[in-house]
């Protein structure tokens, strides 16, 4: 048997000598006996278990065969508590750590009344001197809820800066038909709240609901008009979460911004049946350093990325060095190197977790009972995030069963931006023509909705300046033109120049009209910029 290393004497002493000095001090200054008194009594208790934990430990750093004797002592409290299971041994636990606590608490009530004179009689009558004295007990509290409600009423506010918004059904103007040139993502979305209108029927047949949709794509492409039109489509309410909802000065407040999130969440499931939850640009949740690149291909602003790293001038030559330097540029640029915003995620991806799970005050008193907690309600909801960062989202965050449907919005194609010209230019006074449109449509590469509605009401502005409610073919070509080029600059000051930039748009224009053949008109509106 091993002995133990033995102590130095201060540190053998140090305790029981404090103890000592404590009491002899507080005879001195008291002039009741010390000594005789139930903290005195205390001590002296202390101090003997204390003398006789160092004999004890001094018995272990000399006698080898104390130690053989401690370890079987050991080993048979070892074999006592395993005649016990783990819950029977937490109960007995908790039980003798509540009448530890009960007796310090009727040692400090005895010291600070006189209507009892033991630590178990001062316990037992502690209800009704609370009784007693409640007026004075009120009174603290009301002190207390005066210095509190200023700071519980300051970061109230604060929760409702930015926050969500509310739309109940029918109060929305756009459908499903105004979101033009995206029919493949408007029918995967149509389907989605027809699962939910349904939600029963999936459930009773063994199925469960998609709890979240993602829509990505370039900016202007209709998201967000998108999830408007689903929320009409729906006899749900519809709740709107601006980017930047949940960022805060304080640390915590986007902490109890989402708590009160998922609170609205549950109890309008409950009142109507289900709920929407739309996430304008849900990149701005953060990312806690992980990335969604090898599931979708990355881009800033809608524009695809193709960087060549096998260039010999630079200093990589591998996709894995590429791989490492995307993520790095992701980590600084995209998620802002962490801080507040890995709090905020951490606790989205636990709400939606806990969605599931049994809460409630009437969960906690049962299972402080022993009882079974009460299963939760069926929360049905459908989240829809819109993003045109897909690759700064959290791993965690696009997984199957979070947003693990994804839904792409890309630029539309000629059909679609052809499908847009027509359908904004039908709201409006025109006389274009099948063939003018078709042209537009065609010259307007990389065209999104929220640019065509643009253009569209652009060239009607350009009609007013003239006095008129008809917008031309002209009337187009001019919006196209401005919103392409700008404004016009001017001649330059030296003819040479002027002369040159002439000759220079001319051949844009004439190897154009070769290349394309007549079908469409040229723009030849540039050499005049």
């Amino acid at each position: 048997m091993t002995l133990r290393t033995p102590a130095l004497t201060w540190e053998r002493l140090k305790l029981s000598v404090v103890i000592v000095l404590y009491a002899l001090l507080a005879e001195y200054v008291d002039p009741a006996s010390f000594f005789t008194s139930t903290l005195g009594q205390f001590l002296f208790g202390a101090l003997a278990l204390e003398l006789i934990r160092q004999v004890w430990v001094y018995r272990l750093e000399v006698s080898r065969e104390h130690v053989k004797r401690t370890k079987d002592m050991r080993t048979r409290w070892e074999r006592l508590k395993a005649r016990f299971d783990v819950n029977t041994r937490f109960r007995i636990r908790r039980m003798l750590a509540i009448f530890a606590g009960s007796y310090v608490f009727g040692l400090l009530l005895n010291g600070m009344t006189e209507r009892c004179d033991s630590a178990i009689s001062c316990t037992l009558l502690a209800p009704k001197l609370a009784v007693e004295n409640l007026p004075e007990f009120l009174q603290i509290m009301v002190y207390m809820m005066i210095g509190m409600s200023q700071l519980l009423l300051m970061m109230y506010s604060m929760t409702k800066v930015g926050g969500t918004k509310v739309i109940m059904p029918g109060t929305i103007q756009v459908v499903f038909d105004d979101v033009f040139g995206q029919d493949p993502a408007k029918h995967i979305i149509e389907e989605q709240i027809a699962l939910l209108e349904s939600a029963d029927a999936i459930e009773a047949a063994g199925g469960h609901m998609p709890k979240g949709v993602l829509i990505w794509g370039p900016p202007g492409t209709g998201k967000t008009m998108l999830a408007s039109a689903a929320a009409n489509a729906s006899s749900k309410p519809l709740i709107q979460i601006p980017p930047g909802a949940f960022a805060s000065t304080f640390v915590g407040i986007n902490l109890l911004k989402v708590w009160q999130l998922f609170k609205l969440i549950r109890k309008l499931s409950l009142r109507h049946g289900g709920v929407i939850v739309f996430f304008d640009e849900i990149d701005s949740l953060g990312n806690r350093g992980s990335e969604v690149a090898d599931q979708i291909e990355p881009s800033i602003d809608g524009c695809t990325i193709q960087a060549d790293f096998s260039t010999p001038a630079l200093p990589w030559s591998g996709p894995g060095e590429a791989g490492l330097l995307a993520n790095l540029l992701n980590a600084i640029i995209v998620t802002g190197g962490g801080g507040q915003d890995m709090g905020t995620l951490t606790a989205f991806l636990s709400g939606m977790s806990g969605m599931d799970e049994p809460r409630g005050l009437l969960n906690k008193v049962l299972a402080l009972f022993g009882f079974a907690p009460l299963p939760p309600p069926k929360y049905r909801y459908l989240m829809i995030g819109a993003t045109n960062r897909p690759d700064a989202l959290d791993a965690a965050l696009v997984r199957a069963g979070r947003f693990g449907r994804m839904v792409h919005m890309g630029y539309p194609k000629f059909e679609g931006r052809l499908v847009t010209f027509q359908g904004y230019l039908d709201k409006t006074v025109h006389e274009l023509t099948d063939e003018n449109v078709e042209w537009a449509a065609r010259n307007l590469t990389r065209g999104t909705g929220a640019s065509i509605k643009d253009i569209v009401n652009e060239a009607l502005l350009i009609a007013f300046r003239d006095d008129r409610t008809t917008i031309s073919f002209q009337d187009m070509m001019d919006a196209m033109l401005w919103k392409a080029l700008g404004e016009g600059e001017g001649l330059h000051e030296v003819d040479e120049d002027n002369w040159n930039v002439a000759v220079h748009e001319a051949g844009h224009a004439i190897v154009n009209h070769y290349l394309v053949g007549e079908y469409r008109r040229i723009w030849v509106g540039s050499i005049e910029n």
